[in-house]
């Protein structure tokens, strides 16, 4: 039987990884405005899906899902 320790950090998991899947969502649904927004974007869009991935390989542990739509 899982501790509520395990519990409560398995949702927070699932809470972030959701969190950075939206703020993906969001940067590929922006229109930059001209080259220098262009590259601020692509730079954050690359951060978040290194985090996403260093996420998502550490918590390997069940139904997380790694979708990001592009």
């Amino acid at each position: 039987m899982a501790s509520k320790t395990e519990i409560a950090k398995s949702r927070l998991g699932i809470q972030e990884e959701r969190a950075l899947q939206s703020m993906l969502n969001e940067l590929y649904a922006i229109e930059p405005r001209d080259e220098e927004h262009g590259a601020f974007l692509r730079s954050r869009r690359s951060s978040l899906l290194e985090r996403l991935g260093a996420f998502t390989t550490t918590n390997a542990s069940g139904s997380t899902s790694s979708d990001v739509s592009s």
